[in-house]
């Protein structure tokens, strides 16, 4: 067989084209297939390292083996070709050995490949490290105040396949149209995934994306808000949410090219992600390890299984099945809202109308929805999916647009985008708000995906508040009771303080007179007036500033 009749696409053909009926469209005899032929086919699974920080090795390139799952892949496909092509693992001793020995051989694989890379100093995990949660926020940081265009779609594809603890393949997949906002979240439709090809596995099985106000960085709400302003033509529906072609590629060379920067290198090893131990799949892992591991109160572990889409094993893929309050709950707690705080219990922004009206309310509402209308492409204005998950990035809008114009670069695209140059103009930002279930009001969404921790600490806070507005009850009355009894005996008032200084005043007089008299009786004994008794009038007991109050003291 020449070399161009091997290539890829004609392997592939190959495989497509495979009928179990029919002998001749199976590209290999498999019955006739060794542990022999194959185990030689498995031992050409190697790579060249290199060791130049060995002394014993120098710079010489080392053949080592791939780590155990490449050989777990090749075996996992080879029993796949059997069921496509109908044949039984055990329809003659050749098949019975191949598969008897292939168990023996990985285990040996395994040990083997532990031997070596312990030989090298070489980290025998495998696959790439999980970005941790503080690694995140700072990848995350970084393309949100970059001033590259390219890095508003890297922002929102590394917050999407975070909070879906996805692939990285289904985030480049996935549609405009199979988003909405229901109730507090975002709702994400999954189509077609690695381990359902025929995108029937999760019908009716819609992952929840949530809004994390707190941290505007990771905020998924935000993150949509920032990639529809920067590319309204994806309202129009109809289309991926990330247009163009090797989106995967892209997006990896985008976090590659961060990571590895000098400016942002150290940090990130800091954190324990060396350039070398990164790629998009870090996310993934990282993702799932802060929701299965990152509190000691976690979700389920079957509702993170089904979030990623990992077959449970035995009864349990059989029995457990979606439930919408375990996706929300895991939704919550991948988004960053802090697991152990009541503010876990956050809603996204909103327009709170409940201040209006009914009449005022309905106009006020119609003026909003008209404005948003004015601004969107002519087929977004009708698709009310489209039009609901919009209203809800609005209002992330308003209720960061302080933080969007403190911290966007200076020469993002975002900054000349129509929604941003009139965020100051947009109908009833002041509606805008942020509750929780101890503050919300009518039009508040209903909270979902909140475990019965976080309500009982909802349920505190509620009765805080209660008591807060019944101390402050009390104490209004109980002044308001207090100045009318005193009123309703002449106590206080105006002339209170003028009773005062009459009182003050008297004192001061009377003391006076009691020295006066005091002196004239010590005149009398000594005959210094004979019997002459004069006490010099009335009038010069008196002050001059005492007459202008016009207290009269008769004296004698």
């Amino acid at each position: 067989m020449q070399e161009k009749e091997l290539s890829t696409p004609m392997l592939w053909t190959c495989f497509e084209r495979i009928d179990s009926t029919q002998s001749y469209t199976l590209p290999v005899k498999l019955e006739e297939l060794t542990i022999q032929v194959f185990t030689a086919f498995l031992n050409t699974f190697k790579k060249k390292v290199k060791r130049g920080s060995n002394e014993a090795f120098g710079d010489e390139e080392l053949e080592i083996r791939l780590k155990p799952s490449s050989f777990d892949g090749a075996c996992s496909s080879l029993s796949h070709l059997f069921q496509e092509s109908g044949i039984d693992k055990d329809v003659n001793e050749v098949t019975k050995e191949l598969w008897s020995k292939i168990v023996a051989y990985k285990k040996g694989t395994r040990r083997i490949s532990a031997r070596e890379h312990h030989a090298l100093g070489l980290s025998a995990s495998e696959g790439k490290k999980p970005l941790s949660f503080r690694a995140y926020r700072y990848l995350a940081r970084v393309l949100f105040e970059s001033g590259d265009p390219e890095h508003i779609a890297a922002h929102t594809f590394l917050l999407l396949e975070w909070n879906l603890i996805s692939r990285a393949e289904f985030v480049v997949g996935a549609k405009v149209d199979l988003v909405s906002a229901r109730e507090d979240a975002l709702v994400f439709e999954i189509g077609k995934t690695k381990t359902d090809q025929e995108g029937k596995k999760n019908i009716d099985h819609p992952w929840h994306l949530y809004a994390n106000p707190t941290n505007p960085y990771i905020c998924c709400v935000l993150a949509m808000a920032r990639l529809f302003m920067a590319n309204p033509t994806i309202l129009s529906g109809n289309c991926p949410l990330f247009e163009g072609t090797a989106q995967y590629e892209r997006f990896n060379q985008i976090f590659l090219k961060i990571v590895k920067s000098p400016e942002h290198r150290d940090t990130f090893a800091a954190f324990g992600m060396p350039p070398e131990d990164f790629g998009t799949h870090s996310i993934r892992k990282g993702a799932v390890t802060l929701v299965a591991t990152g509190t000691t109160s976690c979700p389920p572990i079957a509702s993170i299984c089904l979030r990623a889409n990992w077959a449970m094993p035995g009864v349990m893929n059989r029995y457990i099945k979606f439930e919408g309050a375990g996706d929300q709950f895991v939704g919550r707690c991948v988004a960053g809202l802090p697991r152990l705080s009541k503010e876990f219990a956050t809603s996204p922004a909103y327009f709170d109308l409940t201040s209006f009206g009914r009449d005022e309310r309905e106009g006020k509402e119609a003026k909003l929805h008209e404005w948003i209308k004015g601004r969107v492409p002519e087929a977004a204005k009708t698709n009310e999916r489209v039009f609901s998950l919009l209203k809800m990035c609005l209002a992330a809008v308003v209720n960061h647009k302080k933080f969007l114009k403190d911290n966007l670069h200076a020469e993002s695209r975002l900054r000349a985008s129509l929604l941003f140059i009139e965020i100051d103009d947009i109908p009833l930002a002041d509606c805008v708000c942020v509750k929780h279930p101890w503050s919300k009001t009518d039009d508040t969404p209903r909270f979902t995906g909140i475990p019965a921790d976080i309500m009982i600490m909802a349920e505190f806070e509620s009765l805080k508040e209660k008591m807060k507005e019944m101390s402050c009850d009390i104490q209004k009355g109980f002044e308001s009771t207090l100045t009318r009894e005193l009123d309703s005996r002449g106590v206080g008032g105006p002339g209170y303080q003028q009773s005062n200084e009459i009182l003050t005043k008297l004192d001061t007089l009377l003391h006076r007179s009691e020295e006066r008299l005091a002196s004239e009786l010590a005149q009398i004994s000594t005959g210094a007036h004979g019997n002459d008794m004069d006490f010099g009038g009335a009038e010069s007991l008196y002050e001059d500033d005492d007459k202008e109050n016009e207290v009269v003291i008769p004296i004698g």
